[in-house]
């Protein structure tokens, strides 16, 4: 992997790979907390509006097709702390994926028929979120694990924020972010450093001011359990913490964590929860580590007769970890690696990961990422899980009324 960084303040990372793909990563450091009190999904519908038309492109399916004639792919996602957009085509046609990304994120006109209409898109979004069980329980975790703190807001906003976006917010919010120098272009695949020149033709946005998007989350909060109820036939129950952020030194020692605790269906969790119990068909375990803050969380779709039990079951197993065995550790370790490996034969993904970590600081360390995975100790996991997996967790319950 290398780095560069064009006259215009643009970071460029190139990761090769020996595939007839290329993929582009565009991401930007913004997402939905950096939005104010009263723009709540601006950033999402930013993201929206990017496909709505330049002045070469006139219409979302003229964007479109530019890259799905070819075979390739176009798509963008918000998330908390960055947007990214990206795009997979052959190698040959490298030039136009260029092409294609730098106008929309560049020459986007914001027509005021998109805004319009993508308000509609974006509230029955909204909507089908609030609606969907699956979907609101993470709304409602977050929400209360990251209380007073702009990580609890919802991703896409509120139907009360999205209304009162307008076309001139849109362009601001496009204005004050959407800045070379805030921005990192990830590039994989089988390309070589004569064909990254054409990266600086295509990418002439002007330099100007840097935007430090950078949050504080604070980490320790009381234990504190919040019940929402509905008429479901089942309950839907979230138990974590936060954590620490990416290149925090914990943060690996909590995804080996994760690998003990939820890998598959031979983590402890799943095994105990519900191989041996019976208790629930859905278990499972997330560490995610972001730029500014992480969490930990275990998340069970159960009876709710059974939520005390699977409460018990979990926090046993936090405490198990004290007695964690070496086979065990590197059984988890091997996980990792394995998924590793698979999850970077994509493209896509390494464009995205090398991006992320530039935003963290440093993109060399998602290279060395499986290195600093072996090197956890046994020591480690038991000092990290005493530490963060407490009795001081949040627990949602979106929870059955029979």
């Amino acid at each position: 992997m290398e780095k560069f960084v064009l006259n215009n303040g643009l970071t460029v990372v190139f990761d090769r790979m020996p595939t007839d793909s290329v993929a582009l990563n565009l991401s930007v450091r913004v997402g939905s907390n950096n939005e104010e009190d009263g723009s709540e999904g601006i950033s999402h519908f930013l993201e929206h509006m990017l496909f709505e038309g330049t002045k070469k492109r006139r219409s979302t399916k003229a964007i479109a097709n530019e890259i799905e004639r070819l075979g390739g792919k176009l798509n963008a996602g918000t998330l908390n702390d960055h947007t990214l957009v990206y795009v997979k085509v052959p190698r040959k046609y490298f030039t136009v994926s260029l092409d294609v990304l730098s106008d929309i994120t560049e020459n986007s006109t914001f027509p005021e028929k998109g805004v319009r209409n993508n308000r509609k898109v974006i509230l029955d979004e909204i909507n089908m979120v609030n609606d969907e069980p699956l979907f609101y329980q993470w709304v409602l975790f977050y929400r209360e694990l990251f209380k007073n703190t702009p990580v609890g807001k919802p991703l896409g906003g509120n139907a009360e924020s999205v209304k009162k976006i307008t076309q001139d917010a849109l362009l601001e919010h496009y204005r004050r972010h959407y800045s070379p120098s805030n921005m990192v272009l990830g590039v994989t695949g089988g390309l070589n450093k004569e064909d990254l020149k054409q990266i600086e033709r295509y990418f002439t946005l002007k330099r100007r001011h840097k935007i430090d998007n950078a949050i504080k989350v604070p980490r320790k909060i009381k234990n504190k359990r919040v019940v929402e109820k509905r008429d479901i036939s089942q309950s839907y129950m979230i138990l974590g913490y936060r954590t620490v952020p990416l290149l925090h030194e914990d943060s690996y020692a909590l995804d080996v964590i994760e690998a003990v605790l939820g890998r598959g269906q031979s983590g402890w969790m799943p095994d105990e929860v519900r191989n041996k119990k019976a208790l629930a068909y859905n278990v499972d375990v997330e560490n995610s580590s972001n730029l500014d803050y992480g969490l930990f969380a275990v998340n069970v779709c159960t009876k709710k007769k059974n939520v005390n039990k699977v409460v018990d079951i979990i926090t046993k197993n936090f405490r198990r970890l004290q007695n964690l065995k070496k086979k065990e550790l590197d059984e988890a370790k091997s996980h990792i690696e394995g998924n590793r490996i698979l999850e970077w034969e994509e493209p896509l993904k390494r464009a995205e990961s090398v991006c992320f970590y530039e935003h963290a600081g440093d993109f060399k360390a998602a290279g060395e990422y499986i290195s600093r995975i072996k090197a956890v100790t046994l020591d480690d996991v038991k000092r990290v899980a005493e530490e963060y997996l407490t009795e001081d967790y949040t627990l949602t319950l979106l929870e059955e009324n029979s």
